[in-house]
């Protein structure tokens, strides 16, 4: 935020209050007054904090089949605990065969956000009948967020994360050599907010370029190894982006329609935490899990979503179709692989004083997806979070 005698500059001013509200206990609205004194301004900024700890619970049944389909989450967020405006949260997500803890904290200064991301996760997956592998990793990400221009309609950031990841894997207590990346990941994005007719939208962007050193006791490539291995030091290329249009209203409905695209792109093959992948609720809807990956490929998710659908007994309500594709391509073989999905779902969400719940339905069904995944399959999906 601005300090006294400084000069006021409105970017300084968004830029502060958008640092306050990154916490979710503020609802900080500011507001500029004459000041006393010739050409100075005085500025009022009014904020009723909620709590300082929200704990949360949720499951859903996005899990893979191998290692179960039913997943329990729970959770802590913790904010401006030590009076720094950081956040720091930790969560545990696990299914019957799985388990993964994650720590992260965020604090800014000015126009940079600092952040740090750790996290072990574990799991067990029957080989056959005789054999049962058990695998294990420790990740850790620091970032740095910069944000280099911002003005009422939208902001440009730049990004540096640097990435390390241990993961072990055993086969009947036969452990296998330990695979180590550290990657450094420089990224731009942006945000841009506008009008269509009376309507408003945002538009939101990235281009990121990844490199795998081999610092910080990664694993280092063989000499002689070629392109279809998978390598621990390489380059890639990634982006992403994301919108929101209002479209013509049917009768009373205010229809809108969201999009999201996602790319990469790598000239070698890449271990799987570096791969993209189709399938699933987080990239190509109408399955239940991952079905595709490969060291380069794009994914696109569409929706229209009824967006003032009148309030029932309280709980907000919005219902969407969406038709979602991806494909990919692993350097080693050449070869594309697509899917595509199509389905309807519907969104709740509800709050009572502390107490805010929220749910997801989807009923999605398979169009397109490689012969070799046998028929096409139609999926239940549900999640349902609680926090207070």
């Amino acid at each position: 935020m601005p300090a006294v005698g400084d000069t006021l500059r409105l970017s300084d001013l968004e830029q502060g209050v958008d640092q306050i509200n990154r916490l979710r206990r503020n609802q900080a609205e500011v507001q500029i007054l004459p000041g006393q004194a010739p050409g100075g301004s005085v500025i009022a900024l009014a904020n009723q904090p909620g709590d300082r700890f929200r704990f949360s619970a949720g499951t859903d049944n996005y899990g893979s089949r191998a290692t179960g389909t039913t997943r329990l989450r729970a959770g802590i967020d913790a904010d401006n605990a030590l009076g720094l405006q950081e956040a720091v949260s930790l969560s545990y997500i696990g299914t019957r065969d799985t388990n993964a803890a994650i720590v992260s904290a965020a604090v800014p200064f000015g126009y940079n956000t600092f952040s740090y991301t750790g996290s072990l996760s574990e799991y067990n997956s029957l080989i056959g009948d005789t054999a049962l592998l058990y695998g294990r990793t420790f990740a850790h990400a620091f970032g740095w967020n910069r944000v280099i221009e911002r003005d009422p309609g939208g902001r440009t950031a730049f990004d540096v994360t640097l990435t390390h990841r241990r993961s072990e894997r055993e086969v009947n207590n036969l452990l296998f050599e330990p695979q180590s990346l550290s990657v450094l990941r420089v990224a731009v994005n942006g945000l841009r907010k506008f009008a269509v007719g009376n309507q408003g939208g945002y538009a939101t962007w990235e281009a990121g370029l990844s490199r795998g050193m081999d610092a910080l006791n990664a694993s280092h490539d063989a000499p002689d190894i070629t392109r279809d291995e998978a390598h621990s030091q390489f380059w890639k290329l990634d982006g992403n982006a994301s919108t929101q249009l209002p479209l013509p209203a049917i009768g009373r409905a205010a229809l809108a329609y969201r999009g999201q695209v996602s790319a990469q792109w790598s000239n070698v093959a890449l271990f799987g935490s570096e791969q993209i992948f189709a399938g699933g609720m987080g990239s190509v809807r109408g399955f239940r899990e991952g079905l595709i990956s490969g060291d380069r490929g794009l994914t696109l998710r569409n929706e229209v979503v009824w967006g003032n659908v009148p309030v029932l007994a309280g709980v907000r309500i919005e219902p969407y179709v969406f038709l979602d594709g991806g494909q990919t391509q692993l350097v080693a073989n050449q070869h594309w692989q697509y899917l595509a999905g199509t389905g309807m779902g519907v969104r709740l969400a509800a709050n009572a004083g502390k107490h805010a719940f929220t749910s997801e339905l989807l009923l999605g069904r398979a169009l397109v997806q490689p012969a070799e995944l046998g028929s096409k399959a139609t999926v239940l999906l549900a999640t349902m979070n609680y926090s207070f």
